[in-house]
């Protein structure tokens, strides 16, 4: 007989105790073990220094159920079941004086370590995870406790995981308890000693602990994971002789329900990428080779037609002119000495000159206009951040600025070689744009792309759509997603086509 399992003296004037068993009684945690009265929990813990006169036997069987109540007490203090396996581990550590103690949950046949004491430094219990891992499977193979060291007179058992695991960790006592409930393991506990043996009479008040905190976890575990073990519980509420039926016929109906479904007719829709672009672009290149001198304008702002946007350094070139004016001058006044002498070749001579010299004048004038590159017409500009590359070098034709006119968009939809077949020009749709807020802009299609292009590893034909609404707040660059109108489909052919010529082209690839 155990501790738990004697029977304390009672008065003569108390009431006859329950004579069933504690462990018949596990399946309700309040009737698992008799709630003693304060006076009787504080004769128990003061017991070890005070004089008493019961008998050794009730004292002891007192301080085990105080144990078990604070045990008990710890898991229920907190509501998250995480923090509850916690100090439930440390609670067993500390009332049992055991180094370390884990908890493992059985998943199948698998068990997880879910908590260990918190007596032990997160490094040894990182590495006491996979050998705890393996004694609890020791244990639940063997379906029994295992003890190491056995004591001489126990029934033989395997221990190998046990004693690997006292090797790792250097524990010099081990045991590991299931915790079972409705016949069915769904816990393990694996108590460490470092320095005293785990007797014979602590290894049963262990196991009556276990049976007592067994039903806890599982509650515990069930409102923590509620779709855990959903399905045993619909096995369990489906007719014993008629569950095959029920499932049968609700297959049945599942099946008519799906092929109804697929042969709906539904309105198709294409689904592609999509970007606002200005309906005209205009590129401004350098007109000459030189230096940036100036820049009015970033991405994003809007012109005005003639403003001045870029200027580049034409000091070179202002100097050149002087020159040329200067020569143009001499030139002219010694033709004109000339024509007063009546010196007919230096007339000639000179004039020629000066008249070469005018001409440099001239394209000189033109080009120190063309250093300033102004707007063509009203729009926004696109690309060409300059403001950064003041004093850099430019080539003539380099590219400086992309400007779009205002209020002319067009939108780029890149629709995917699946599905351009479905689309013949001329079809309705929306626009969701991510910087309108979502906001659909209408949109018609007015150009199919005969070519494709890549895209981000797609085969993508880009198809030109123009906006019907003319007061939509449209920038170029703007980009979201777009949902073009393609006719009536069943449901099925929207769902399996793709995935239906995907498979084909293998199948050809392949010679079938």
């Amino acid at each position: 007989m155990t501790v738990l399992e004697r029977q304390v003296p009672t008065r003569a004037d108390a009431p006859p105790t329950d004579p069933t068993p504690v462990g018949s009684r596990v399946g309700i945690v309040a009737s698992a073990v008799p709630a003693p009265a304060q006076s009787e929990v504080r004769e128990a813990a003061a017991s070890a220094t005070a004089p008493s006169t019961l008998p050794t036997v009730a004292v002891d069987e007192r301080i085990a159920s105080a144990r078990v109540l604070k045990v008990q007490a710890a898991f229920l203090q907190t509501t998250d079941f995480v923090e509850a396996q916690q100090a439930l581990v440390a609670a067993i550590a500390r009332q049992y004086q055991f180094d370390r103690v884990s908890l493992g949950w059985v998943h199948g046949k698998r068990v997880a370590v879910r908590a260990i004491s918190q007596t032990v430094v997160a490094r040894l219990a990182a590495e006491a995870m996979a050998p705890c891992a393996a004694a609890m499977h020791e244990a639940l193979d063997q379906e029994a406790t295992v003890r190491w060291p056995a004591a001489p007179d126990s029934r033989p058992l395997i221990v190998l995981a046990h004693t690997q695991m006292a090797r790792q960790t250097g524990a010099q006592a081990l045991c590991t308890l299931l915790l079972a409930t409705g016949g069915q393991c769904i816990a393990l506990l694996t108590c460490e000693r470092d320095r005293d043996p785990i007797g014979e009479p602590l290894i049963d008040e262990l196991q009556h602990l276990a049976a007592l905190i067994a039903p806890m976890l599982l509650l515990g575990h069930r409102a923590a994971h509620p779709m855990a073990d959903a399905g045993e519980r619909l096995k369990r509420l489906l007719p014993v002789g008629g569950s095959r039926r029920v499932m049968a016929a609700t297959g049945a109906v599942g099946l008519a329900a799906l092929l109804a479904l697929a042969g709906l007719q539904v309105d198709s829709r294409v689904s592609a990428p999509a970007r606002v672009e200005g309906a005209v672009q205009r590129v401004l290149t350098a007109p000459a080779d030189g230096f940036l001198l100036r820049v009015a304008v970033r991405p994003g702002d809007t012109v005005k037609a003639d403003q001045i946007l870029v200027e580049l350094d034409d000091r070179d070139l202002s100097i050149e002119r002087v020159r040329w004016a200067t020569e143009s001058e001499q030139e002219g006044r010694q033709a004109t000495e000339a024509l007063a002498r009546e010196d007919r070749v230096q007339f000639a001579s000179h004039a020629a000159k000066a008249e070469q010299a005018r001409a440099q004048l001239a394209l000189a004038d033109a080009q120190l206009a063309r250093f300033k590159v102004s707007a063509p017409f009203d729009g926004i500009v696109l690309q060409g951040d300059l403001t950064r590359s003041l004093g850099a070098p430019v080539r003539s034709g380099d590219t400086l600025i992309t400007v779009a006119p205002a209020g002319e968009y067009r939108v780029i939809l890149e629709v995917d070689e699946y599905d351009i077949g479905r689309l013949a020009g001329g079809e309705s749709g929306v626009v969701s744009l991510a910087a309108s807020s979502g906001a659909p802009v209408p949109v018609r299609i007015t150009r199919l792309s005969p070519t494709s292009v890549v895209r981000d590893g797609r085969n993508v034909f880009e198809v030109e759509a123009k906006p019907l609404a003319s007061d939509a707040a449209l920038r170029p660059g703007f980009q979201g997603m777009g949902r073009i109108q393609a006719g009536q489909r069943s449901l099925w052919r929207i769902v399996a086509e793709r995935p239906w010529l995907w498979l084909r082209q293998r199948l050809w690839a392949w010679g079938l």
